[in-house]
């Protein structure tokens, strides 16, 4: 499959950790860590992240206590 950003048909795929910090002037408060695997185009270095449900509703309590503004990105 091509990259949908450069085209490049030079994919990985790898498995890593995301650890989310919500605000950088709150580090006190507990990460919220997902372990992941995607694939990373080694053509131009993008990625698509698609959350596990169980890792969305983690980071979605997490920032709901912060009593943040949450976007939505279409």
């Amino acid at each position: 499959m091509a990259c949908r950003h450069c085209t490049s048909t030079e994919q990985q795929d790898l498995k890593f950790e995301l650890v989310i910090f919500p605000e950088i002037d709150r580090l006190n408060r507990s990460p919220v860590r997902i372990h992941q695997q995607t694939v990373v185009c080694l053509g131009c270095g993008s990625a698509e992240l698609v959350l596990f449900a169980a890792d969305l509703q983690k980071l979605r309590k997490n920032l709901s206590t912060l009593n943040l503004d949450i976007e939505t990105v279409n």
